[in-house]
């Protein structure tokens, strides 16, 4: 897939008069997970879904781990109502073993506001 340069008509903000603010935006929807996967075989990935109200396909969603994730990749998105879909990738070229089990999670749901482009 190619990703391309946004041209001026792409930037939906370019137009509105003063800045604004992340708040009105989106709306947010914390959440914390449990990630339990303490060995991960080099290069591959484990996920699991994490039950979130309120989550609709086209949500953003943002994660964060607690601790240093070395060597680990995470990322998340919204898979179907209401499911948001963790996945993590060990990128070393061994076996990661740092993955403490049941460790705690951040991550926040952000909504587009239906009169974001206005």
């Amino acid at each position: 897939m190619a990703i391309s340069a946004a041209d001026a008509s792409a930037v939906v903000l370019s137009n509105v008069a003063g800045p604004r603010q992340f708040q009105d935006l989106f709306t947010c929807i914390p959440f914390t997970f449990t990630f339990d996967e303490n060995s991960l075989a080099a290069g591959l990935s484990s996920a699991g879904d994490v039950s979130v109200v309120g989550a609709e396909l086209g949500d953003f969603v943002l994660i964060a781990g607690t601790s240093d994730l070395v060597d680990v990749a995470m990322a998340a998105f919204v898979a179907s109502s209401g499911v948001v879909t963790v996945t993590c990738t060990d990128l070393s070229a061994a076996t990661n073993t740092g993955r403490a089990g049941n460790e705690t999670y951040n991550g926040v749901v952000l909504k587009p506001r239906t009169a974001w482009a206005t």
